[in-house]
């Protein structure tokens, strides 16, 4: 495939921290916009012919002693004519224990589960913040998380004898995160703090297996 690709990326205010060797972006107080547009130049893709356009934006809210709102919304749109390769994916990690729980991302969705031409996904997090300072070793912050995606492919997309499923029900689950159960101090300069959460599948996809609807995960933060 050859194609032509754009990318932008908008982030007022936006300040980075070098830490361990990389850059580490300083959570901006305003929105966070993002568009990516992927195009099939000719005459190089003569089978595939398809424009893909990627639009995000994400931002952190703070509440008044009710800690801070998190969230990205996505979404994504496909024209023309192309491969299963090139289809949206919806990011998925899988049921089930997994090292790391990572933002933005379906925790107890499988890996390419689901394929689309179209689609909105909706992440939120909302953290309550500190819930005590007593040892520095183990300042815990409790949060709750709501995910929701949705999506379609067309049925002149061509695809025929691949196993797959779409999004049209609209895909949901919700999680329990507990951040900073152990923080460990670098070098004086940042703290790396260690917790885990629990994230359940519901709605419409819902599996028939109660245990497949799980996923654990640890998490793994830095603050200054």
């Amino acid at each position: 495939f050859t194609e032509l690709s754009l990318g932008f990326r908008w982030a007022y205010d936006e300040q980075y921290v070098p830490f361990m060797g990389a850059r580490l972006a300083n959570p901006t107080k305003y929105p966070i916009l993002q568009i990516n547009f992927d195009w099939s130049i000719r005459p190089f893709n003569r089978q595939f012919r398809y424009q893909k356009l990627i639009a995000a934006v994400e931002h952190t809210v703070p509440i008044r002693k009710l800690g801070n709102l998190s969230y990205r919304i996505e979404g994504g749109w496909l024209n023309g004519f192309a491969p299963y390769s090139k289809l949206f994916t919806s990011n998925g990690i899988g049921a089930g224990f997994e090292l790391f729980a990572f933002s933005n991302t379906f925790q107890t969705m499988a890996p390419y589960e689901f394929i689309s031409d179209k689609f909105v996904h909706v992440f939120f997090e909302h953290n309550f913040g500190v819930l005590s300072k007593k040892s520095k070793i183990s300042q815990p912050e409790f949060s709750i998380v709501q995910n929701f995606g949705i999506g379609s492919l067309s049925p002149f997309s061509g695809h025929f004898g691949i196993e797959y499923d779409t999004l049209e029900k609209g895909f949901l689950e919700s999680g329990l995160i507990l951040d900073n159960l152990l923080r460990i101090n670098y070098i004086n300069i940042a703290y790396i703090g260690f917790g885990a959460g629990i994230f359940y599948r519901v709605g419409a996809y819902h599996l028939p297996d109660l245990e497949d609807n799980f996923a654990y995960r640890l998490t793994v933060d830095f603050s200054f």
